[in-house]
């Protein structure tokens, strides 16, 4: 069978209405109702894997320090789930703090565990190189808790 011009062109325009995708409407149905493209959500499985049940410890203490505590490289500083906070009032809002502000200073090699940042804290826990945090918990979180 012989092709010409004329025929290939009506059989490309036959393939392209064939191969068209139908556009299906997107956004709500009539009345706010569900339109074709949205699944029922009651129809839903429940997940498969529950979300855990968060307890926020409870402090049995509160440490209020005047200056930024520094925990040296290779020391393990266990704070025993008190709260550790810095003066009242020394919250500088969303304003910029340095190191001097933090109530923990982490130098490299450190390790904090089992702390409680209170609200009275500008910059809660500074990391200066690597260090880790353990079981650190925030029991108010301003603009910045932990850099």
């Amino acid at each position: 069978m012989k092709l010409t011009t004329a025929s290939l062109f009506s059989l490309l325009t036959a393939l392209t209405h064939s191969a068209a995708i139908e556009r299906r409407q997107q956004g709500d149905g009539p009345s706010g109702g569900a339109d074709a493209t949205q699944g029922d959500l009651g129809e839903r499985p429940p997940p498969r894997f529950p979300f855990p049940i968060t307890k926020f410890p409870v402090a049995n203490e509160t440490v209020v320090f005047t200056s930024a505590m520094y925990i040296l490289p290779g020391q393990v500083f266990d704070g025993g789930m008190k709260r550790y906070e810095r003066v009242e009032g020394s919250c500088s809002e969303q304003a910029e703090g340095t190191d001097a502000d933090a109530v923990f200073n982490l130098l490299p090699g450190s390790t904090i565990r089992n702390v409680i940042i209170g609200k009275h804290q500008s910059e809660g826990i500074h990391a200066l190189g690597d260090a880790w945090v353990e079981n650190g918990n925030m029991t108010f979180l301003p603009y910045k808790a932990a850099n």
